[in-house]
C-alpha cells in the first residue's frame, strides 16, 4: 500500500508541474511572440526490492522537461514604424548585461539616445553585433523584409536575425527573452522575412489551455483520492493489528 501511495504522490507532483505550465501559458495569452509550452513526462521503473532477483515492478512518473510549441503566432497589424514581426524561423538579437539574448517580440521603440530598443530599454543589435542607432534627422523609416533599415533611400543599418539547430533547447528568461547555449551557437539568417508595422501574437490557444487545465485538475483530484484511500487502508490495517496484539 505504501508503494501505491508513493506512485500517487509522484503523479501529484507531476500534475502540479503541469498545472503551473498551463497557468503560465494562460497568463501569456497576450504576450507578443510568446510560445506555448507543455510538460514532458517520463516513466521510471523500479522494483519493490532492488537487491532481490525477483520483485514487483513499480512505475513512477517524473518531469523530464518542457516542450515548446514552435509554430508561428498570428500577425497583428499595428502600423507603428518600429514594430516588426518575423514570419517563419528566427529571433531578434538583443544586447543585455548577461550577453546576447534572443526574442520573437519585435515591439521596439527608439530611446532618447536614438537607439532601437525593447520595451525594457535593451538595444537591438545589427548584423555587426552593434546597437542600432536611428539618426534624429532620419525622417520616415522603412524596414524591408530582410531587416534593412533605411530612410530617404539611404541605408541606416540591418537588424540581425538568427536561428539555432535546436531552438527547443533555448532557455526562456524574463521579458520574452531566450538564452542560447555554447553547444548550439546562433547562426545569422541572411534573408529573414521581417514585416514592418506588425507584431506576432502569442500562439497560445485559450480553449485548448482551459481544457487542459480542467483535465489536469480532475486528474489531480482523482490521484489525491487514490492516495487518501491508500493511506486510510494503511491506517486501518495498523489499527487492526494493534487490536489483535492487545
Amino acid at each position: 500500500m505504501e508503494n501505491a501511495a508513493f506512485v500517487g504522490l509522484s503523479r501529484q507532483v507531476a500534475l502540479q508541474r503541469a498545472m503551473d505550465v498551463v497557468a503560465q501559458n494562460v497568463a501569456n495569452m497576450s504576450t507578443t511572440g510568446y510560445k506555448a509550452e507543455q510538460v514532458r513526462f517520463r516513466e521510471v521503473l523500479t522494483t519493490t526490492d532492488p537487491t532481490a532477483k525477483v520483485g514487483r515492478q513499480i512505475d513512477f512518473v517524473i518531469d523530464q522537461g518542457l516542450v515548446r510549441d514552435m509554430k508561428d503566432g498570428g500577425l497583428s497589424r499595428t502600423g507603428n514604424t518600429y514594430d516588426v514581426a518575423i514570419a517563419g524561423e528566427g529571433y531578434f538579437t538583443i544586447q543585455t548585461p548577461d550577453g546576447p539574448r534572443y526574442t520573437r517580440n519585435g515591439n521596439f521603440t527608439v530611446d532618447n539616445n536614438g537607439r532601437l530598443v525593447t520595451n525594457e530599454g535593451r538595444p537591438v543589435l545589427n548584423t555587426n553585433d552593434q546597437p542600432i542607432t536611428i539618426p534624429a534627422t532620419a525622417g520616415d523609416v522603412v524596414i524591408t523584409g530582410d531587416g534593412t533599415i533605411s530612410s530617404a533611400n539611404n541605408a541606416i543599418s540591418k537588424i540581425k536575425v538568427v536561428t539555432f539547430n535546436a531552438p527547443q533547447n533555448l532557455d526562456r528568461k524574463s521579458d520574452s527573452l531566450y538564452a542560447g547555449h555554447d553547444s548550439d551557437p546562433a547562426r545569422a539568417i541572411a534573408r529573414p522575412r521581417i514585416i514592418q508595422g506588425t507584431l506576432e501574437t502569442s500562439n497560445v490557444q485559450p480553449v485548448v489551455e482551459m481544457t487542459r487545465m480542467i483535465q489536469v485538475q480532475r486528474a489531480y483530484e482523482s490521484t489525491k483520492s487514490l492516495v487518501d484511500t491508500t493511506q486510510q487502508m494503511s491506517s486501518d490495517a495498523v489499527r487492526r493489528l494493534g487490536q489483535k496484539g492487545a
